[in-house]
């Protein structure tokens, strides 16, 4: 039996021909085979699976069983006709090779492509994980920063592979292309500058994903991807600001959310002289311990701020479980207050001006329009 294949096997080595169509009615069932294989691992037993990452992985292979396997075949088969090809024909020959070439650089490539997505996949699973059994955003945050460093790293570790493929000296090439590399640093300056401020703020974490900022200019909204090259806020409005990482290293941001989720909130009020501070005092810390989004362990006061001309200023001070609670909590409070004290007889002051008038023992006079002298004008 072994013999007979060997026979076999033995024949169609001889024949390139023959070597190249096994190859390609050989190709087609084999990816067909391994694609199944995969699908019905992934439907039948991942689907089951709370884990997402062997499903990824097993959707980039099924994606790419069939592209592999036929570009892999049309290399091989037009590597073996190359041997065929009359010596009298270079440019046949030629022209073979090119193409030869051509599908090895571009089965490289998606080779590359689905192991950058499955690198990519593994990093940000294990990255994910982590920030749930730390509960911790500092690690989500780092996670999509790395996912695409590897992902640059696996492409220039095939690019490696296919200029080796080609004989060429990467050495000689790194020592050449030194003055062009150069070139264009200084052309791409900026681009350079805001993917090391992107490394930076993954490093120092000044701010994560979903935390709320301002930004030197008054702009406020939530940190919604950080990136290489540029950090995006999304605004109240909804809309997406696209800000250069560098602009976020050299200027003053405002983080309301780290250290701590609980945000602090202030309800500023003015009331008339004469109003108990005590009753107001009892009344108001009762509605705001009784908020549905207060955080539990920080202190609840209406603080006696100053006196006013038109009365006395007061001030409550409070905190929110975090900060997409703060806006609403406040309006609540607010109307509650507001109600509350009128209830209960107790007045908000507005501004007053009291104007006092008593007669003056010296008439006033006026200039006259016809001459310009002066006469009393009677009361």
């Amino acid at each position: 039996m072994m013999d007979a294949i060997t026979t076999v096997f033995d024949f169609f080595q001889s024949h390139p021909v023959l070597k190249a169509l096994g190859i390609l009615l050989t190709a087609f069932p084999i990816a067909w085979l391994i694609k199944r294989i995969v699908h019905a691992f992934r439907h039948k037993l991942f689907f089951k699976t709370e884990l997402q990452l062997d499903d990824q992985i097993a959707e980039v292979i099924e994606n790419h069983t069939y592209p592999l396997a036929v570009l892999l075949a049309a290399q091989l088969i037009a590597h073996e006709l190359i041997s065929v090809i009359p010596s009298d024909s270079p440019r046949t020959i030629e022209a073979a090779k090119f193409i030869s070439e051509a599908l090895y650089v571009v089965l490289m490539l998606v080779a590359t492509k689905a192991a950058s997505q499955i690198v990519g996949s593994l990093i940000e699973w294990y990255f994910e994980t982590l920030a749930k059994k730390n509960d911790s955003k500092e690690l989500v945050t780092i996670g999509p920063l790395v996912r695409k460093t590897s992902s640059i790293i696996v492409f220039l570790l095939a690019s490696m592979l296919v200029l080796d493929h080609f004989s060429v000296n990467i050495g000689s090439l790194v020592v050449s292309l030194g003055v062009g590399s150069l070139a264009v640093a200084l052309a791409a300056q900026d681009t350079i500058a805001n993917i090391i401020a992107g490394f930076i703020i993954a490093l120092d974490r000044p701010f994560r994903v979903g935390d709320r900022v301002r930004l030197v200019d008054g702009t406020l909204g939530d940190i919604y991807q950080l990136g290489l090259r540029s950090t995006k806020i999304k605004d109240f409005d909804n809309n997406l600001i696209i800000l250069p990482n560098i602009d976020l290293i050299k200027n003053r941001v405002v983080n309301f959310t780290y250290p701590d989720e609980p945000t602090r909130i202030l309800i500023e009020f003015e009331l008339n002289y004469g109003t108990n501070v005590d009753q107001v005092r009892d009344l108001v810390v009762g509605l705001a311990k009784s908020h549905p989004h207060l955080a539990e362990g920080k202190n609840v006061e209406v603080q006696f701020m100053e006196f006013r001309n038109s009365g006395i200023f007061l001030r409550l001070e409070a905190f929110v479980t975090d900060f997409t609670k703060k806006f609403y909590a406040e309006i609540g409070l607010r109307e509650s207050i507001y109600k509350t004290l009128l209830e209960n007889g107790i007045r908000f002051a507005y501004p007053q001006r009291m104007l006092h008038f008593s007669e003056s023992s010296h008439p006033i006079r006026t200039v006259s329009e016809s001459n310009g002298a002066s006469k009393p004008d009677t009361p």
